[in-house]
């Protein structure tokens, strides 16, 4: 079986990016291992899913989630990070540059309706990734 060290977990702040860190949290177990929490911005969408109406509200929220991910790692290391622009080449850029094995993260996330009947950021990082991508189904998805 593959071992992964450096896990990028994307989160929105949607009970199905929660699941997805998790899931990103329970595969690292290693001191050599690195998670890394991002969020993206979207130019065309307000800050407010995160329960927060600034692009700094989503970076204090981004760290809020990396410390409590580090909480519970062990002896794992995690990172936050915020990004502004398009949620899939964000996430594909974020995990070429730190060199991430595996990239997790939420089937559907706060964007709702549009994606699941257009095609959302996951299916579009899943299609594009050169990496692995664990998809993290919402709470009673079949």
């Amino acid at each position: 079986m593959a071992r992964y060290q450096s896990i990028l977990v994307a989160t929105d702040g949607s009970e199905t990016a929660g699941r997805a860190v998790d899931h990103a949290v329970s595969l690292a177990s290693d001191a050599d291992d690195m998670v890394y929490v991002l969020s993206v911005a979207h130019s065309r969408e307000s800050p407010m899913s995160f329960g927060v109406e600034t692009l700094e509200g989503i970076e204090a929220a981004v760290e809020r989630t990396a410390a409590e991910v580090g909480e519970h790692l062990g002896e794992a290391a995690v990172s936050g990070m915020v990004r502004r622009g398009r949620p899939d080449d964000q996430i594909l850029a974020a995990a070429d540059e730190v060199g991430a094995d595996m990239i997790v993260l939420g089937r559907t996330g706060s964007s709702g309706l549009a994606d699941r009947v257009l095609g959302g950021t996951a299916d579009r990082v899943v299609r594009r990734s050169k990496r692995p991508v664990l998809l993290i189904p919402e709470t009673g998805a079949t």
